[in-house]
């Protein structure tokens, strides 16, 4: 056997390493490579917290229990992560969502995971902006002609 050949499980008496390999490199970690290590273990948290408090507040509206641990719910709140979207985001698409659906047996069936934050979800989050925005777009259509019948009366007398 040569001195670079570590049979696995057997001790290295050439380089005085009495613990296997996961061992030593357990106890051989620079500060950094903990850091790391616990910079991950908070991303998973915060992660798992995300997943939690979305499904949590989607039951609390909706009175279902899905369960945050899902692969497949996870999956679908994950996309939207990745595409940049945040927590008030999926608070947004719920409220929406339940006030639309929530009464409507047809559509109630809808509010779930796979359904709210799928390929839709963006569409969802701006659909009651455009509503505000095309009611603001009327309120000021209705004043402008307001203004214009007085001033048109005004010329009148």
């Amino acid at each position: 056997m040569t001195k670079t050949s570590i049979p696995y499980g057997q001790k290295n008496q050439d380089i005085g390493i009495d613990e296997n390999i996961n061992t030593y490199c357990q106890k051989n970690q620079s500060p950094l490579d903990k850091n790391i290590k616990e910079n991950n273990k908070n991303i998973i948290n915060n992660i798992n917290n995300i997943y939690s408090r979305v499904i949590d507040y989607l039951n609390k509206k909706t009175s279902k229990n899905f369960k945050s641990t899902t692969k497949k719910t996870q999956k679908f709140i994950q996309a939207r992560l990745n595409e940049g979207f945040i927590y008030e985001d999926f608070v947004k698409v719920i409220d929406i969502k339940s006030k639309e659906w929530l009464n409507n047996k047809e559509m109630e069936q809808y509010l779930r995971p796979e359904t709210l934050f799928g390929n839709k979800f963006e569409g969802y989050l701006n659909q009651n902006s455009q509503k505000k925005e095309t009611q603001t777009e009327e309120k000021d259509d209705i004043s402008e002609y307001i203004e214009m019948s007085r001033r048109y009366e005004n010329v009148q007398n």
